[in-house]
């Protein structure tokens, strides 16, 4: 799970697409607990741009929302409803 949130509000003022990307493996080769990573897989994922051309400030939330929810798709990653 990503541990800052999507910030897309620099795509949306340029007009240009924000890019979905998911980073997959770096909890494993980088535990908390240790100065040096591991070795193992990291796999970059990178999604389909989702078009930003002419939307407002009040369609921030809803462009974070549809960008946070594909990169967890890009991650696999379940999230519940609730959130």
């Amino acid at each position: 799970m990503p541990t800052r949130g999507p910030r897309c509000g620099s795509s949306r003022k340029a007009g240009v697409p924000a890019v979905p990307v998911g980073i997959v493996g770096t909890r494993e080769i980088l535990p908390m607990d240790s100065l040096l990573p591991l070795r193992g897989p990291v796999t970059l994922r990178v999604g389909e741009p989702i078009p930003t051309a002419g939307l407002a400030m009040r369609d921030r939330a809803a462009l974070t929302r549809r960008l946070r929810e594909r990169v967890l798709e890009l991650m696999e990653v379940k999230v519940s409803a609730e959130r």
